[in-house]
């Protein structure tokens, strides 16, 4: 699965664009140039995708819940099955080495999530409480903003029907440090 960010995906191809406008380009003359530099967003990040074949049903319940820390379910749709995405199989790899054949791409909400799954996996290293706030609030969150400032943390939560949900907090001085994995051998 490819996995980056909608912004970083074509960076350096918007940055050239926005280049080429500035310079006088028409927007469509600006994509057009663009569109034929090679050189441009050469690498792209990839997750292995699993099956549950030989994962114990107790993680399979996990990951199919969306409560395994390391995983993104991805229920069956047509030809694809059931199966999930391994954040600990990440690899960066040059875009031309792909076949560019998409075989189904994520819906809007669903990508929202797999966004947040990834920053939780990578940032926060800890399961989030979204299920909790979700339930609370009656409402699924698309996105989460967060702002931090010296003083305090800004949340911005977007909810499904387009509400926002602004949450403010004293940061605290200094998080906990998380465990340390020994050297290997």
């Amino acid at each position: 699965m490819v996995l980056p960010h909608p912004c970083a995906m074509e960076k350096e191809w918007n940055e050239r664009v926005a280049e080429l406008v500035a310079a006088g380009k028409t927007v469509e003359g600006a994509q057009a140039e663009a569109n034929t530099d090679v050189d441009l967003d050469k690498y792209v990040a990839l997750a292995t995708v699993r099956s549950y074949e030989g994962v114990s049903e107790s993680r399979a319940a996990l990951i199919n819940r969306g409560d395994w820390l390391g995983a993104f379910p991805i229920v069956a749709h047509g030809a694809i099955p059931a199966s999930y995405v391994d954040f600990s199989q990440i690899s960066t790899v040059r875009w031309d080495l792909l076949t560019h054949q998409r075989v189904s791409a994520l819906s809007d909400l669903a990508a929202a999530h797999l966004r947040h799954r990834l920053a939780t996996y990578f940032a926060y290293r800890a399961k989030s409480k979204l299920g909790a706030v979700e339930a609370a609030i009656g409402q699924r969150i698309v996105e989460v903003n967060a702002t931090p400032t010296n003083r305090k943390l800004t949340v911005s939560l977007i909810l499904e029907n387009g509400t926002t949900l602004v949450l403010e907090g004293d940061r605290r001085p200094e998080a906990p440090p998380g465990p340390e994995r020994p050297a290997r051998g």
